[in-house]
């Protein structure tokens, strides 16, 4: 199924219903949110409103925000997804749990989530990752003082930042690398 250039919502089978899957779907240039669903797979969701994929579970998908406010991806569990938030005050992937993905925000953090591994984030405004725990990732910030990488506790992690702490852990950091300039 293919979906675009609608005012409203792409593809809507509400949020956490039992069942409700999407699947190897095209959602491009609404004014509402891309797709959403419990399970979406292997999708698509690019110039989107508010919100590009919003659902319990995402994987092996990619999805380009550009609307005011919202996430680019947000569920519980976000799995080998590329998100791109570009609108203003958007977050790349919004999660519970991030693996294997790269996400990058113009305006806001690219990865906010509380598990975090083996994935990239990259902000021009604020931070590249931001997780309690983070695992084997690399976060990078390109403005300001913002940290590149934030975390309670990080284990094999890179994180860089223009002029703010390239990586900064509240518990522990354990064979991890910080760096501060470009």
């Amino acid at each position: 199924v293919t979906v675009s250039n609608v005012d409203g919502a792409g593809i809507d089978l509400g949020n956490y219903y039992a069942g409700n899957v999407v699947e190897n779907c095209v959602v491009s240039t609404v004014g509402g949110a891309g797709i959403t669903a419990e399970t979406v797979r292997g999708c698509t969701a690019y110039y989107t409103g508010s919100i590009g994929i919003l659902a319990s579970t995402v994987s092996d998908c990619y999805a380009v925000q550009v609307g005011q406010g919202g996430w680019a991806i947000t569920a519980t569990t976000v799995k080998n997804c590329y998100a791109e938030a570009d609108g203003s005050g958007t977050v790349g992937i919004s999660a519970e749990n991030v693996e294997n993905c790269d996400a990058s925000s113009g305006n806001n953090d690219a990865i906010d989530a509380t598990t975090v591994s083996n994935s990239e984030g990259w902000s021009n405004s604020t931070s590249g990752i931001s997780g309690n725990t983070v695992i084997n990732s690399k976060g990078v910030s390109n403005s300001g003082s913002y940290n590149g990488l934030n975390a309670w506790s990080a284990t094999g992690c890179y994180g860089q930042s223009a002029s703010g702490y390239g990586l900064s852990a509240a518990q522990t950091a354990e064979n991890c690398y910080g760096k501060i300039g470009r």
